[in-house]
């Protein structure tokens, strides 16, 4: 996706291929609306359990109003799965939803561990034009410092440029 243009007309066509990574307590009803609204979307977590019990149908946060009904709708619809195999989900979507999560210690100093091991792991995968959005809690300057220096680590791909 190399402008806002080619990401309005994926949208309006439904060609946009979504993945959200972490499908938690805001992941997944992340993930769910992206499904509602037509488009083809991948729930991925290194949770197996999780990921099991959302393809067997059994939606996890029954304390979300609504989003059950969502769940069951964009499932039968085949809209939404969920996967543990990161190379199979980023292959296939041009967004990347990264929500992740970023703890804080008893110093109140955030973790982005979870942000940077999967940072690395799309460093080896990722596809040209592929669009990550950052849905995690993280501080002012963190994708600039230190995510970009990681998803480039690999030399293969560079930010802004392909």
């Amino acid at each position: 996706m190399n402008n806002i243009d080619e990401v309005r007309n994926s949208l309006e066509s439904k060609s946009l291929v979504v993945c959200v990574v972490g499908i938690g307590r805001i992941g997944l009803p992340t993930a769910l609306s992206f499904a509602k609204a037509g488009l083809q979307t991948i729930g991925l977590d290194i949770n197996e359990k999780l990921v099991d019990s959302i393809n067997a149908g059994n939606f996890p946060l029954k304390d979300e109003p609504g989003y059950e009904e969502i769940f069951n709708k964009v499932r039968k619809n085949k809209n939404f799965s969920a996967t543990t195999n990161i190379n199979e989900a980023i292959s296939e979507s041009n967004l990347i939803l990264l929500s992740l999560p970023t703890p804080m210690d008893e110093k109140n100093i955030p973790s982005y561990s979870a942000l940077e091991s999967v940072g690395k792991q799309l460093s080896h995968i990722l596809q040209p034009n592929s669009l990550i959005v950052v849905e995690s809690t993280i501080e002012p300057g963190f994708i600039e410092n230190d995510l970009i220096s990681i998803l480039e680590g690999t030399d293969m791909l560079h930010v802004r440029k392909n």
